[in-house]
């Protein structure tokens, strides 16, 4: 009997948001400058403090069975007030040390998942049930005191996104849903979704074309 075979990639993540939204953004491959990949997402059932402080133990099943292994977790909540980087280097010297040696790394968002969302494409509006008037929605965000003038996103995107859902819901258009995110991953423009100059999205795709460059890389 031949060995087992083995995959490209699991990913370990805290819940059902980051879990749709890399299901979302795996759905395009190419867009993303990737070859095709063979992978499987788990989530860790404590969540984001799970992900920073027992990710070892929940990957250790599939060290030999996947090539590379990712961790992605928001920094709030995960219990740890230290800078972004600093939580990923611990996570990845955990990992490293024990049997994945340089294939893994951590993801680490900041402040949380919600900062990803707000790319200024149409399509996030009209997910959070304001059609497609992105601008309406910031100047409703701005008169809430939710989004500074001048500031590229809100400074608390999960409060932002509350409150855009509260008000679409008084027009009976939108409630919340971790499909939302898996839509808007595999929908948005990624041109789009860098310039929003979230240096955790820049280092997943940075890692996943460094380790599945496709064919004209």
């Amino acid at each position: 009997m031949g060995s087992a075979e083995v995959r490209d990639l699991v990913v370990l993540v805290p819940d059902a948001d980051i879990e749709q939204t890399v299901h979302g953004l795996f759905t395009r491959f190419d867009v993303l400058g990737l070859r095709a990949v063979s992978w499987t997402v788990t989530r860790h059932p404590e969540r984001d403090p799970g992900c920073r402080v027992r990710a070892v133990q929940l990957l250790r099943p599939y060290l030999s069975g996947f090539r590379y292994a990712l961790v992605i977790f928001d920094r709030d909540g995960c219990g740890s007030d230290r800078p972004r980087t600093e939580i990923e280097s611990r996570v990845e010297d955990e990992l490293f040390s024990n049997g994945w040696m340089d294939r893994a790394k951590a993801i680490v968002i900041e402040p949380e998942l919600e900062a990803w969302l707000w790319s200024g494409s149409p399509l996030v509006s009209d997910e959070l049930g304001w059609g497609r008037d992105y601008l309406g929605l910031r100047r409703h965000l701005a008169s809430a005191d939710l989004w500074p003038a001048g500031a590229a996103k809100p400074p608390d995107p999960k409060r932002a996104v509350r409150e855009a859902l509260r008000v679409a819901r008084v027009r009976r258009r939108a409630r919340r849903s971790p499909a939302k995110f898996r839509r808007l991953a595999s929908q948005v423009d990624l041109t789009v979704l860098a310039a929003c100059q979230d240096p955790a999205f820049g280092d997943l795709v940075e890692t996943l074309r460094h380790w599945f460059p496709g064919a004209d890389r």
